[in-house]
């Protein structure tokens, strides 16, 4: 049985106080702020007026982490101080948790709740990202939101009913294309906007702190238009285009490829990377500081579409935990209506631990072959004198 292990960064720290009497506060005068959440931040009075009311606080050095990926164990945490959710069933604990981890209560008030689900071996996965998905069934539930109808084209029967409800209640209207991304994972700064909206303490509509603010595409936007975007961009640092016809070509027949420029806002939102070239089916993403870790990985993330909608190549630096949180949005962007993409964000997370808890072994690969509905998957880290990444390769 493959180990429960996930990397540090999604496995961080909350700092939650116990609920106390909420206090009214006048709009964006707070007496507690964080250096990392600025004013012009979509999120800054969601963040801040949770934390005056006592539901959250911030960390020791005094920032928030708006960009962090919030865990199962953290969700359930901040639920259960800020509402008492209604136990309606007597479920034994997990398997993966142990009575002296510091999130039992908490994880075991919202299985007896009904509000999260263990998988089929009877784990619960505390390290593990929530979902959108699973943040819809958790809050429409605890905040008793009803709903029966949404416009949203990617979701699924098991959350439709929670969805409508958040819809309904302008907690969520979803992206600009239509969909709502439930296996997606959220940041703590996207769970807080859920929150507040879902405690009715701000009726607005859209996802501020999740659709992109300045994405001007589609995937019915024309190559003209596109290629106008990706120079105007700041996340595409060369800014132009220098092969028009390779390019028209990879719009048109490189399956992934025009989801991942569309997506670009998306995939890199909270963190400091860009796309910093391209050719035809191919990105390499880095942020500016990077630099290479062996003789064959050329960028901190390579994406590559190298055979028309058959065959896709991922490659990263898995020390860099902003290179799993981009590979895994690719991989949602241009798989999520294909197969588990968050099973196998769960993989990743696993064999990348793995691969840092074994980092000290000059030779080392905890490669995999899988298979998920009609695709072939190999994956793992891979070390040697020349190779010390993790790579990825996707085949119909």
């Amino acid at each position: 049985m493959r180990k429960n292990l996930f990397i540090a960064a999604l496995a961080a720290s909350i700092a939650l106080p116990a609920i106390v009497v909420p206090v009214d506060v006048e709009a964006a005068t707070y007496s507690k702020t964080f250096k990392d959440v600025s004013q012009n931040s979509p999120y800054y009075d969601s963040i801040h007026t949770m934390t005056e009311k006592g539901i959250i606080s911030g960390y020791e050095d005094g920032t928030f982490k708006p960009n962090e990926t919030l865990t199962r164990k953290h969700a359930a945490a901040l639920l259960n101080r800020a509402v008492s959710v209604k136990v309606s069933k007597n479920i034994g604990a997990p398997k993966d948790l142990p009575k002296t981890n510091a999130y039992y209560n908490d994880l075991m008030a919202l299985v007896n709740a009904g509000l999260l689900d263990m998988d089929a071996k009877g784990n619960i996965n505390p390290n593990a990202p929530l979902t959108r998905g699973e943040m819809a069934k958790i809050l429409a539930t605890a905040f008793d939101l009803k709903g029966t109808k949404h416009p949203l084209t990617d979701v699924s029967s098991k959350y439709s009913s929670y969805v409508a409800a958040l819809y309904e209640n302008d907690v969520t209207t979803g992206y600009e294309d239509k969909t709502f991304k439930e296996k997606g994972s959220l940041t703590r700064a996207h769970y807080a906007v859920f929150m507040y909206r879902a405690m009715g303490l701000e009726k607005t509509g859209g996802d501020t702190a999740q659709k992109p603010s300045t994405n001007k595409i589609s995937m019915s936007s024309t190559e003209k238009e596109i290629n106008e975007y990706i120079k105007s961009s700041p996340l595409f640092k060369k800014g132009s285009i220098k092969y028009p016809t390779a390019f028209s070509l990879a719009l048109k027949e490189y399956y992934g490829f025009k989801k991942v420029i569309v997506n670009a806002e998306d995939i890199l939102t909270g963190t400091d990377l860009k796309v910093t070239s391209f050719g035809v089916a191919s990105f390499d993403f880095n942020n500016d500081n990077w630099k290479p870790v062996d003789r064959l990985l050329g960028a901190q993330i390579i994406y590559e579409s190298d055979e028309l909608k058959g065959r896709q190549n991922v490659a990263f630096d898995y020390t860099q935990p902003d290179s799993q949180v981009v590979v895994k949005r690719i991989l949602n962007t241009v798989f999520g209506s294909d197969f588990d993409t968050e099973a196998l964000g769960h993989m990743i997370d696993e064999k990348v631990a793995e691969g840092l808890e074994k980092r000290n072994e000059k030779v080392f690969d905890n490669i995999e072959h899988i298979e998920m509905g009609k695709y072939k998957i190999r994956l793992g880290v891979d070390r040697n004198i020349e190779r010390n990444h993790f790579w990825m390769d996707i085949k119909q």
